[in-house]
C-alpha cells in the first residue's frame, strides 16, 4: 500500500485533474427531417442515400407510385422528386448535384457507330447485364448525352464485354458501382467493379477488377493490377499499347448480396476520394498486388492461406509521389488476426482476411476528399481474442468492427489505424454481440458515421458518451475525432431510441444523409419501410430544432452513465493482464486478495524472536509452502498479494499487469494454484468510486512445483491438530 508519503502528491494530482480535463464536448444534432418525399407523400421504400456537398441535392434508391430506380431530390424547392434512371440502384452524386453515377440494367445506350467511326455503347451480347452509367441531371432524359456509359474500354466509349458472351449476366457478370462514394467531386472520375470474366484488360480478363473511369479524356484505368517486388505494374504488350496492365484475378472482391424487396444492393466494394486521386476496395490475391515491402509487413503474407486472404486495400492513382505504384494495405500492422481456424480439436480452417462477408451489405469502405483518411469495417478478430477465445468460441462468427486508417504515399511509412470500436470482452459469447454494419467518412476526415446494435458500445480510441442503447435496435453513431466522442446521434420524435438505421453518407462535417426503417423519427410516420433522412450537428451555441414534419418536441438524451468495465486474463509466469473501460479521468488501481493463514509460523529463535518480543509484533515470515507445512493453522484472513495503480487521462481503454508479490510467489506453484480476487477500482474527482471484482486461479505454469500443494498440507496439518485434541 502506498504511504501517506506518496498518498498526498496524487491526491494532488487528482485535485489537478478535476480543473485540468474538461468533460467531454458533446455535439447537438438536429431531429431526423425526412427527404425521401414529404408527410404528405412518401416513398414506398427508399435507401442508399447521396447528398451533395452543396447540400442542395440529395439522391438516392427508392420506389414511388410502383416506379423503381434512382432518384433526385431538390432540397431548395417544393419540387417533387425527379426520376435519374429507372431500375437502377447504387447511385453517388457530385459536389454540386449535377452528375450522378449509378448501376442499371436497362439498355440506356445501345450500341452504334459514333465520330470517326467508332463503337460507342453497350455491346448487344450484354444487353439486361448490370452496367455503369453518369446521367447529367442538367439534360433531359431523351435529349443526347444524358446518359453516359461508364463501364467502357479504355481509350474508347464502347462498352466492356462481359464474357462468355450472351451467359456473362446468368453466370454473375456486369459491372456495378458502390452506393455513395463511388464519383469524384467534380462528377469527372467513377470507379466501378467489373464482377465476370470480360475484355476490361485485353481478352479474358480474369473476374473480380476494378477500374476508374474518366469521362473528360475517355479511359479507363485497371486499379487491381499484378506489381513486381519493387511495387512497380507489370504490363505486357499489346498491338494497341506498348504495355498494356495485368489484371490479378479476384483483385476486387465482392460479397454475395441478396435483395430486399426492390432495393437491391450492390456487390462492388470499391470507393473513389473525391479529389479522384485515391481508391480503397476490398481485395483477394493481396500478394500479386502490393510490393515485397508492403507483403512482409504484419502479418506476412506468406504465413496467410494464399488466394483465400483478403484485406482492404488503398492505392494512388493520380498525383503524389505514389501515382500509378503499388496498393497499399491499410489493416497491416492492427494487430488483427486475418488467418485463424476455428477452436482447439477441430481442423478446418475458417476464411481468412478482413472482408466483412455477407453480414454486412454497407461495409464498403469510404475515403476522405484527400483520400488520405480511410473508414473502414473489418470482422478480422484482435489476436488476443484469438488466443483467450479460441478454446470457447465459434470465431467464425466474429462481428465486424470499425476503423479509421491515416495513410500516405511514402511506402515506408505505414498507415497509421485507429479502431473505433472494439468487442467489450474477449470472454463474452461472441454470437450474441452484434457487427458494425454501415460506415461513412466525412470529406475531411473528421467525422465517422457508423450503424450498430451492439450495447453497451465500446470504444478503445473514444470517449464513448451515450447510454448504452436498446437492444437489438441497430442505431446510427457518430465518432468526432476532433473531440475524441463516440455518441448516439437519432432518436425517435419522444426522445426514445430510434433504430432500424441503414446505409449512411456524409454531405459535410455537419450533414450526415442515412436510411431507416423506423416508424418514430417523427410524428406520423406510418410508413413501416425504409425511408431517407439527414441530421445536421449543431454549433455548441444552438439547440436543437424542432423537426419540421413533427407536432412534438424531441426530448434530450439522458446523460450518459458513469461506469467501469473491466477483464482480467491470468499469464503463464502467474501473473494478471487487466483490461478496464474507464469512463474519464482518474485512477485505476488494482489489488488481488487472497484467503490465507493469519499466523504463518512462529517466530524464530535467536535475534529475530527476541526483536519480535521487544516490539511485542512478530517479525512477518516469508510464505513458502514447506513454512505453511510446518505451522499450526489459527485461522484465515484476507492478504493483498498483489497491487499496482496507474492514471487515465481521459476515457477509453486502460491495461495494466499485476504481479504477485516475492512472499507469495510459492503459492503460485502450487498443485492447486493460489485462488484470488481482482479487485478493480477506478476513482475520480467529482464522483463515486467504482468496483469491480474478478475471481481467478492464478498459477506459475513457467517454474514446476517444488513442494506439495500449500491448501492440502494446510488441510492435513489441521486434521491431525484436531485429531490430538
Amino acid at each position: 500500500m502506498p504511504t501517506r508519503a506518496r498518498r498526498a502528491p496524487l491526491a494532488a494530482m487528482l485535485a489537478l485533474w478535476a480543473f485540468a480535463v474538461p468533460a467531454p464536448a458533446r455535439a447537438s444534432f438536429t431531429h431526423a427531417m425526412l427527404l425521401s418525399g414529404t408527410a404528405e407523400q412518401q416513398f414506398e421504400e427508399a435507401s442508399g442515400p447521396a447528398m451533395s456537398q452543396s447540400q442542395e441535392y440529395v439522391v438516392f434508391q427508392g420506389v414511388l407510385d410502383g416506379v423503381s430506380g434512382i432518384w433526385r431530390r431538390n432540397l431548395s424547392t417544393d419540387e417533387p422528386p425527379q426520376l435519374v434512371a429507372p431500375d437502377a440502384s447504387a447511385p453517388s452524386i457530385s459536389k454540386e448535384g449535377r452528375y450522378v453515377a449509378f448501376t442499371t440494367t436497362a439498355d440506356l445506350e445501345e450500341l452504334h457507330e459514333g465520330s470517326g467511326g467508332k463503337l460507342e455503347g453497350e455491346p448487344p451480347g450484354d444487353r439486361g447485364c448490370p452496367e455503369v452509367y453518369v446521367r447529367d441531371m442538367e439534360l433531359d432524359a431523351q435529349e443526347p448525352g444524358a446518359y453516359t456509359l461508364a463501364s467502357a474500354l479504355n481509350g474508347s466509349r464502347e462498352g466492356i464485354a462481359f464474357e462468355p458472351e450472351g451467359h456473362a449476366c446468368s453466370s454473375g457478370g456486369g459491372a456495378e458501382t458502390a452506393p455513395s462514394v463511388a464519383m469524384s467531386a467534380d462528377g469527372s472520375e467513377v470507379v466501378f467493379t467489373v464482377l465476370g470474366e470480360s475484355n476490361l484488360a485485353g481478352s479474358h480478363t480474369p473476374p473480380g477488377q476494378v477500374a476508374v473511369r474518366d469521362l473528360k479524356t475517355e479511359t479507363t484505368t485497371l486499379v487491381t493490377v499484378a506489381v513486381t517486388p519493387e511495387g512497380v505494374p507489370e504490363c505486357q504488350p499489346d498491338d494497341v499499347q506498348e504495355c498494356q496492365p495485368v489484371a490479378v484475378a479476384g483483385g476486387g472482391a465482392f460479397p454475395d448480396v441478396y435483395a430486399i424487396g426492390h432495393l437491391a444492393p450492390s456487390r462492388s466494394t470499391a470507393a473513389i476520394s473525391a479529389n479522384g486521386t485515391a481508391v480503397a476496395w476490398f481485395g483477394m490475391n493481396v500478394a500479386s498486388q502490393v510490393s515485397a515491402a508492403e507483403a512482409a509487413r504484419e502479418p506476412a503474407l506468406d504465413q496467410l492461406p494464399g488466394e483465400s486472404e483478403d484485406e482492404p486495400l488503398w492505392r494512388r492513382i493520380t498525383g503524389g509521389a505514389g501515382a500509378n505504384t503499388s496498393a497499399r494495405r491499410l489493416l497491416a500492422g492492427a494487430g488483427l488476426g486475418f488467418s485463424s481456424r476455428n477452436p482447439v480439436g477441430e481442423s478446418t480452417p475458417l476464411e481468412a482476411g478482413a472482408f466483412i462477408g455477407e453480414q454486412v451489405p454497407s461495409g464498403v469502405p469510404a475515403l476522405s476528399e484527400d483520400g488520405e483518411t480511410v473508414a473502414v469495417l473489418a470482422n478480422a478478430p484482435p489476436r488476443l481474442a484469438l488466443e483467450s477465445a479460441r478454446e470457447d468460441l465459434n470465431l467464425s462468427e466474429y462481428q465486424a468492427d470499425a476503423y479509421v486508417v491515416h495513410v500516405s504515399d511514402d511506402p515506408s511509412s505505414p498507415p497509421q489505424v485507429t479502431p473505433i470500436t472494439e468487442i467489450g470482452s474477449y470472454f463474452d459469447e461472441i454470437q450474441e454481440t452484434s457487427p458494425v454494419t454501415a460506415i461513412a467518412v466525412s470529406p475531411s476526415g473528421k467525422r465517422v458515421a457508423l450503424d450498430t446494435a451492439r450495447t453497451p458500445l465500446e470504444s478503445p480510441s473514444l470517449a464513448v458518451i451515450s447510454p448504452p442503447g436498446a437492444e437489438n435496435l441497430i442505431e446510427l453513431y457518430e465518432a468526432n475525432l476532433e473531440l475524441g466522442t463516440l455518441q448516439r446521434v437519432t432518436s425517435s420524435y419522444d426522445g426514445g431510441a430510434a433504430g432500424g438505421m441503414g446505409s449512411i453518407s456524409f454531405a459535410d462535417d455537419q450533414t450526415l444523409a442515412f436510411s431507416s426503417t423506423a416508424t418514430d423519427l417523427f410524428f406520423g410516420d406510418g410508413v413501416a419501410a425504409s425511408e431517407v433522412y439527414d441530421v445536421h450537428e449543431l454549433p455548441s451555441n444552438e439547440q436543437p430544432v424542432t423537426p419540421r414534419t413533427s407536432e412534438a418536441p424531441g426530448l434530450p438524451l439522458p446523460e450518459p452513465e458513469w461506469t467501469l468495465s473491466a477483464t482480467a486474463a491470468p499469464q503463464a509466469d502467474g501473473s494478471v493482464l487487466v483490461y478496464a473501460q474507464v469512463p474519464g479521468a482518474g485512477e485505476l488501481g488494482v489489488e488481488e486478495l487472497a484467503q490465507l493463514p493469519k499466523q504463518l509460523a512462529a517466530p524464530r529463535r535467536g535475534k529475530t524472536a527476541k526483536r519480535a518480543r521487544k516490539t511485542k509484533r512478530a517479525a512477518p515470515a516469508r510464505v513458502t509452502a514447506r513454512a505453511l507445512t510446518a505451522t499450526t493453522v489459527t485461522r484465515l484472513a484476507t492478504r493483498t498479494v498483489a497491487q499496482a495503480h496507474t492514471g487515465a487521462n481521459a476515457a477509453g481503454e486502460v491495461v495494466l499487469r499485476v504481479r504477485v508479490s516475492a512472499a507469495y510467489q510459492a503459492l503460485l506453484r502450487s498443485a492447486a494454484g493460489l485462488y484470488a480476487i481482482v479487485r478493480v477500482t477506478f476513482a475520480a474527482p467529482g464522483h463515486v468510486a467504482l468496483v469491480r471484482d474478478i475471481p481467478l486461479t492464478l498459477r506459475d505454469s513457467e517454474r514446476p512445483a517444488s513442494h506439495p500443494s500449500a491448501p492440502a498440507a494446510i488441510s492435513r496439518r489441521s486434521a491431525r491438530r484436531s485429531a490430538a485434541r
